[in-house]
């Protein structure tokens, strides 16, 4: 079970009659349409539509479970706070523990919670559980690995309060809904979404040899500004990259070719947001 906790990660409680239609009003997924025992992935607007925080949230029997990041939860729990006004809920920083594992593992068996994670066929499952494992953090690199592989953004990937929602490709990862109405942000990201082709996103992207360095640098681009690395590990990162250079063969780093690695799902969204435009 070691193996797959994830120590960046705390947990936030929703509980109250009016949890549903609290967080419905404020987050980019459906959270009415959720089933019991299921995950979705989402995020916390600005009123400009940028985003505030990427976080999961599980429906358990009486309470919505928050898995956001560890940076991130007390300012994520102040500014939930601040929507709460006549609402009948609770907000609470629970000492609950995040395990994130492939296809192959298997969750905790004590877990309060385990849910698929269906953005992607080899993301796994994510478990919320409130033993404390011996060993903190194990599972950490290896949860990297499948965000990697399978292009999945997490916080350390946006610039908070400038990203906008697709380019964080949420559209693709089922963390939007186009039809619950409204919430915070929700006009400028439906626009962006009607009028078509998002000028960039978060793409995944493989060094030919080597290794990036596991802090900094920057991807050089032919004729233009050069990009900084986000997650990486190894010869796989995350970059934010305008659309003109998905199908390019002059990136690079250090002089080494850079080849654009995007996962099955993303030529999905980019396939429909071409011809609905």
């Amino acid at each position: 079970m070691n193996s797959n906790h994830l120590s960046h990660r705390r947990v936030l409680s929703v509980t109250g009659k009016d949890r549903f239609t609290f967080l419905q009003g404020l987050v980019t997924a459906d959270i009415l349409a959720l089933k019991p025992s299921e995950m979705s992935f989402s995020a916390f607007l600005t009123p400009q539509g940028k985003i505030r925080t990427l976080f999961y949230v599980f429906h358990a029997k009486e309470t919505l479970y928050l898995d956001c990041s560890t940076h991130e939860a007390d300012s994520f729990l102040k500014h939930l706070s601040l929507f709460k006004l006549r609402a009948d809920i609770s907000l609470t920083l629970t000492e609950l523990h995040v395990y994130a594992g492939g296809p192959a593992d298997k969750p905790p068996h004590d877990a309060i919670i385990t849910s698929p994670d269906k953005r992607a066929p080899s993301a796994g499952w994510r478990s919320l559980s409130a033993t404390t494992p011996s060993k903190l953090g194990g599972g950490d690199q290896n949860w990297l690995e499948r965000r990697l592989e399978n292009g999945l953004p997490e916080n350390e990937d946006i610039i908070l309060g400038k990203t906008i929602a697709l380019e964080a490709n949420l559209d693709g990862l089922n963390a939007v809904s186009w039809s619950k109405g409204c919430y915070m942000g929700q006009e400028v990201t439906a626009r962006s979404h009607y009028r078509g082709l998002i000028k960039r996103r978060i793409i995944p992207v493989t060094l030919q040899s080597g290794a990036f360095p596991p802090e900094g640098g920057y991807l050089s681009l032919k004729d233009s500004e050069d990009i900084p690395l986000l997650s990486r590990k190894e010869n796989k990162a995350l970059v934010m990259l305008r659309r003109d250079f998905w199908t390019s063969e002059s990136i690079s780093f250090n002089h080494i070719p850079v080849k654009v690695t995007p996962a099955d799902w993303f030529f999905k969204i980019v396939s429909s947001e071409s011809s609905s435009s």
